[in-house]
């Protein structure tokens, strides 16, 4: 009768009792999640991360799980304690090994999944042991070698459900973050992928729930906003597809001062002048036209259409005579410079300003007229183009806004600053 192979293990405990462990691999297969929730179970039992009793017991599990050959007991403790450790760092890393190994060996008694050798420690390699992130980027890479659309669209699925969160979400060691990123950039080119295939079969709300998901990871990815769009406009949801890039657009002029890919641009285009591939008659066209919606005061845009609306200014000034202005607003910085390394003050600055941009902007597109134009162009600036004026009647304008800002604001004018200039046809480069 053949003998179960076992794996025997000598260790040195807290007490300096010297104890033998021995590894029956008659188990079934382990398996760590580490996407999101940690996990190690074998299919009958589990231990959770609210189970174990330190995090670093945590960590400890996913570094070995995740580098299965021997560690040393320095490379293990620059990973746990990020290079910030001593001498008393080797005594608590043997206490945490001690404590694990005995918390699992309740759980399964006679399996030593952690074996220690002189100078580290290891996952027993007898003990048959799945990752979810490996199992992530392999069923990934299947995919990429697949040319089968069905069959891809399927590995395409389980990559992407394979996701349940961020890598060892809460933990933010050095080596977590790479693989954090790692993992994340995997999961956000399956979604990519996924929405294309989906949307040459026509799944456009597959589509929208599954990229707004996708966006939690990143929010800044702009091919899964542009798969929303299309997918919205698609589903003939225009006015949603408007709203959902000006939303876009603020969220990144607030993060990064910039507007929207061109792509995305364009699909705004799209949305907010009904393009369309089918044919309809002049009244048809004028209707859909004239549906687009009308709000009282200065017509508020973004910057590609300010852009064109400024060339045409430009065109009409040339061809009438008439004198038109472009207008700089900005929201002057605080007095107290703000510490970059506070999470917190940074946040709380950044709120105070958009609650003066808010503002600014009521003001502005309140007391301009419906057929000027305004956009923002940054964090912290508007632009605005007020047409057929003189100076004088500029200047009326302008301060007239300034005098509804200040009456809103606590601190009044010297929060906002602005700046204008005539518009000319050729060339705006004196101010």
């Amino acid at each position: 009768m053949s003998k179960k192979k076992a794996a025997t293990n000598t260790e040195t405990n807290t007490a300096g009792n010297t104890s033998t462990h021995s590894t029956d691999t008659g188990k079934g297969e382990f398996k760590v999640c580490l996407l999101g929730s940690f996990r190690l179970t074998d299919g009958q039992h589990e231990i959770g991360r609210t189970q174990i009793h330190s995090i670093i017991a945590v960590r400890l599990i996913a570094w070995l799980a995740v580098h299965r050959t021997p560690q040393s007991t320095e490379v293990i403790m620059d990973a746990l304690w990020d290079y910030d450790h001593d001498e008393l760092s080797t005594s608590a890393l043997k206490n945490v090994v001690y404590r694990l190994r005995r918390q699992l060996s309740e759980i399964w008694p006679g399996v030593d999944l952690i074996l220690s050798y002189r100078g580290g420690y290891r996952w027993n390699p007898e003990v048959p042991l799945t990752l979810d992130t490996e199992q992530m980027r392999a069923l990934y890479a299947l995919s990429e070698n697949e040319s089968d659309d069905e069959r891809r669209e399927q590995l395409l699925r389980e990559t992407v459900d394979l996701f349940g969160g961020p890598f060892m979400e809460g933990c933010n060691d050095h080596w977590i973050i790479a693989e954090r990123v790692s993992c994340q950039n995997t999961y956000l080119k399956a979604v990519r992928q996924l929405d294309a295939l989906l949307y040459a079969r026509g799944e456009y709300q597959e589509i929208i729930n599954r990229s707004r998901k996708a966006l939690i990871q990143d929010n800044m990815d702009e091919q899964l906003h542009g798969w929303i769009m299309k997918s919205l406009l698609a589903l003939d949801r225009r006015e949603e597809a408007r709203d959902y890039y000006m939303s876009l657009e603020q969220h990144f002029l607030d993060e990064l001062g910039i507007s929207p890919s061109g792509e995305l641009q364009e699909l705004y285009h799209q949305a907010a002048f009904g393009v369309s591939d089918s044919e309809g008659s002049l009244s048809d066209i004028a209707r859909e036209l004239h549906a687009y919606p009308r709000e009282a005061g200065a017509f508020m845009c973004e910057r590609g259409i300010f852009q064109q609306i400024y060339l045409l200014e430009c065109r009409r000034g040339e061809r009438f005579g008439l004198s038109s202005y472009l207008v700089l607003l900005t929201v002057n910085p605080e007095q107290n410079a703000v510490d970059a390394d506070d999470e917190q003050a940074v946040r709380r600055s950044r709120s105070r300003t958009q609650k003066k941009m808010d503002l600014l902007q009521r003001s502005l597109v309140g007391n301009l007229r419906a057929s000027d134009v305004v956009t923002r162009i940054g964090p912290r600036q508007y632009l605005a183009i007020l047409g057929g004026c003189d100076y004088e009647n500029a200047r009326m304008v302008m301060e007239r806004v300034m005098r509804t800002y200040m009456q809103g604001s606590r601190r009044g004018r010297t929060e906002v600053s602005y700046i204008m200039k005539v518009i000319r046809f050729k060339g705006d480069d004196d101010v």
